[in-house]
């Protein structure tokens, strides 16, 4: 399992015990700085990245993450001296209940709710607490329900929980189209985006989530504009746009790579309004069951989309290029921008 640390977070007048892991291909491996792959050194001084580069003797690998002084995860790269190993990297999101202090020695202390960062970085727990926090009437996007894709209720709704982001909490089906094979009958070589050398995505091997391919309400030939649901083209979404995925004690990064299109599969009602479907990859990396026929979760998950053309992500579906690059593997490089996004919503949130 990926090791997580217990804290208590305040929440509509309740305190809850809540423990969050930032997680990228976990390989349950600890090093005594860091977290490297089951492929990855760690780096034993290790100062966690800030701008995004892999450390003079980094090498990406194909599902790596970031190693960083104390086992916290570096702002999209690896700390000077680390690597990222080729099957991933676990990284504590509370910095394994230690905060590094400047100079880079550690206080010990054991985070709590009131402890907002860890090494300067917003906590995966705090930040989730503030997504809720917005989710609120006033911050609702959609004026229609959307449907949960497992349950098949209409109860799902889109907030805008900051600029420029927006969130919903759903299930998570399971999405094994791409160019993987898959025993699901229902299994389509193609994906509505294909990842940067042109390539449908591998749904083993890309952590995507889908969203509806067009404004259900329009679709008789009406012109709703806005789209009384949630049309990802009007807020500025594309292919490859990145998300963070929420699911119990875990937080992922993942990227726009299918829709939800008419057809005559049997395992979903292709409804342009069903919110709560992500790939093969998603699932396994937040611990979920990823069958494509028998896996899945009714409810639970938070997927909070970062809109504009700064935050589409490049990479292929095995890539092993520098890690940001278009030759890097999309997971590592979804991976690489987690931290990143925590910090910018926990900027905007005021924590």
């Amino acid at each position: 399992m990926c090791p997580g640390v217990m804290i208590s977070e305040q929440r509509a007048g309740f305190l809850l015990p809540l423990t969050l892991t930032l997680l990228s291909s976990c390989s349950n491996n600890n090093g005594s700085g860091g977290a490297a792959g089951s492929g990855g050194s760690v780096s034993s001084s290790g100062a966690a990245g800030t701008g995004g580069a892999v450390g003079a003797s980094g090498a990406p690998g194909s599902g790596g993450a970031v190693a960083g002084a104390g086992g916290a995860m570096s702002t999209g790269g690896a700390g000077s001296g680390g690597a990222v190993g080729s099957a991933g990297a676990t990284v504590d999101a509370f910095d394994a209940a230690r905060d590094t202090a400047p100079g880079g020695s550690t206080d010990g202390s054991a985070d709590s709710a009131a402890d907002s960062t860890v090494s300067g970085n917003f906590t995966a727990a705090l930040v989730l607490a503030g997504i809720v926090a917005h989710e609120s009437p006033s911050d609702q996007v959609n004026t229609l329900p959307h449907i949960n894709t497992m349950t098949r209720a209409m109860d799902v709704n889109v907030y805008q929980v900051a600029t420029g982001v927006f969130a919903y909490t759903s299930s998570m089906a399971i999405d094994d189209d791409g160019s993987d094979p898959d025993p699901d009958p229902d299994h389509q070589g193609q994906t509505t985006w294909q990842d940067s050398s042109g390539a449908q995505l591998g749904a083993h091997h890309v952590p995507y989530y889908v969203l509806g391919d067009d404004c259900w309400d329009n679709e008789g030939g009406a012109n709703h504009s806005p789209c009384p649901h949630f049309f990802y083209t009007e807020h500025d979404i594309v292919g490859l746009q990145f998300a963070l995925i929420f699911y119990e004690t875990k937080v992922i990064g993942a990227v726009f790579g299918d829709t939800q299109t008419a057809n005559n599969q049997t395992t979903s009602d292709n409804d342009a309004r069903e919110l709560g479907e992500a790939s093969v990859e998603a699932a396994s990396l937040l611990g979920i069951p990823s069958s494509g026929t028998t896996g899945g979760v009714d409810s639970g998950v938070t997927v909070v989309i970062f809109s504009g053309p700064s935050w589409v992500v490049k990479g292929t579906n095995e890539g092993t290029g520098a890690v940001g690059s278009a030759t890097a593997s999309l997971n590592v490089n979804a991976q690489a921008l987690v931290q990143k996004a925590l910090n910018q919503l926990g900027t905007s949130f005021g924590l």
